[in-house]
């Protein structure tokens, strides 16, 4: 055995590891102490090699955590999500239920639009519609790699600067603007807060630098949307040579980025990230392995993530995710319909042989299931779930010109 990914909690509780796969010849985990202990007790003085996805997750944390937890605060305190989305619903339902061509058509030539009331407030209903969709600009990773919270806080800015450059043309004083200005005043109660202000600076500072390692580092391509599903690690000593080069070259530059660094409170988040890295080194880059194996020499190589092992995991997360939005994992099982593993059992060749002998007869099967029944169990499930942006909005909210257009059309409509 190579290496493998183990819990502490495994290692204690089983002494048949070995036995039954035979002593690992390294390990790769993430930096937790327990983990680190199990393995010396279980395993003796082996190799342990730290995980590049999780090193650059403490990395990020050790960063700029603080200021994640500081942004969340002043966010949900202020109950900007909430007030939001009370705008949100409280706009006519039939925005809702325009087509995206209708939308593009509004949204292109505004003059369509009339200077009504309504036609203001379903260009406020598509601006709170994008501000919401925050989450989009994540790759699916989780913090520190996804800045959720700074990303709505950088939406909300946005749609300020939008706001600030079309107030003059929308008199607080007329009916005709009433969601305007209210959409103006409580996107500015959080961003005029002026210490926010300085956290989300340190905030962003601190982000650049962890970016720059997490390229060098190569882990988590900010080109994807698969996030954590995706499997993804060196095959060879060669990338992970570019690698470590690529690694040596930042913390060049970061030694000259502290020196120069006249922010203590930076300056010192810096030097602790710069020792963490340190402190870390030996266990972050490894040589090929050459064992034996019946008799003949092979080499390995040594993944530097653990990632694969998890991605079957993941695959189940996301998915049940995907049905109910729940990221408890505890709540995914308490949710999901009875009925649904089942279905997802046919994805095993044995349990299809099984139940109906071959995959001939699974249409036949199929189709003597009441239809009503299924139906009805699907509404009874899904009646209380909460209300998305749907796909047809997506596309038209993830449009690059959509500020452009929509700031287009709030002229337009109040001339």
């Amino acid at each position: 055995m190579l290496f493998t990914k183990i819990s502490a909690d495994l290692i204690q509780e089983s002494n048949e590891i070995s036995g039954y796969f035979g002593k690992p010849h390294a390990v790769v985990s993430d930096m937790s102490k327990g983990i680190r202990a199990a393995v010396n007790e279980q395993f003796g003085d082996i190799p342990h090699y730290i995980c590049h996805f999780h090193f650059m997750a403490a990395i990020g944390k050790l960063l700029f955590e603080k200021e994640h937890k500081a942004l969340y605060k002043a966010l949900s305190n202020a109950g900007i999500s909430g007030k939001l989305k009370a705008i949100r619903w409280d706009m006519p339902k039939s925005f809702h239920v325009l087509s995206s061509d209708e939308i593009d058509k509004y949204l292109m030539t505004p003059e369509t639009l009339g200077h009504t009331n309504e036609a203001t407030e379903m260009l406020v209903y598509y601006l709170v519609l994008w501000i919401l969709d925050h989450p989009s600009e994540g790759n699916g990773y989780g913090f520190p790699f996804d800045q959720r919270y700074l990303n709505f806080y950088e939406r909300l800015q946005a749609a300020q600067t939008l706001l600030d450059k079309v107030k003059t043309y929308y008199p607080p004083t007329t009916d005709n603007d009433a969601s305007v200005w209210k959409l103006y005043h409580i996107i500015k109660t959080i961003i005029d807060d002026s210490t926010l202000k300085k956290t989300v600076a340190q905030y962003k500072a601190k982000l650049a630098v962890f970016s720059q390692l997490r390229k060098a580092l190569g882990v988590a391509p900010q080109s994807t949307r698969k996030g954590l599903r995706q499997t993804q690690t060196s095959a060879s000593s060669r990338e992970l040579k570019k690698i470590k080069t690529a690694v040596e070259v930042f913390m060049d530059s970061f030694e000259i980025q502290i020196e120069t660094t006249t922010n203590k409170s930076l300056k010192t988040s810096f030097i602790k990230g710069k020792e963490r890295i340190k402190l870390y080194w030996d266990r972050l880059f490894a040589d090929p392995f050459v064992v034996d194996v019946n008799g003949e020499k092979k080499m390995f190589f040594i993944h530097r993530t653990n990632n694969i092992m998890e991605q079957q995991f993941r695959s189940f997360a996301y998915s049940y995710r995907r049905i109910h939005g729940n990221r408890s994992i505890r709540r995914n099982l308490e949710n999901i319909p009875e009925t649904l593993p089942l279905v997802a059992n046919l994805k095993n060749p044995d349990y299809v042989k099984l139940v109906f002998d071959d995959e001939s007869k699974i249409t036949k099967r199929f189709s003597k299931i009441d239809i009503q029944k299924i139906r009805t169990m699907a509404d009874n499930h899904y009646n209380n779930k909460k209300k998305k942006i749907s796909q047809k909005c997506k596309k038209l909210l993830r449009n690059p010109e959509l500020k452009k257009q929509l700031a287009t059309a709030f002229v337009y409509v109040a001339s």
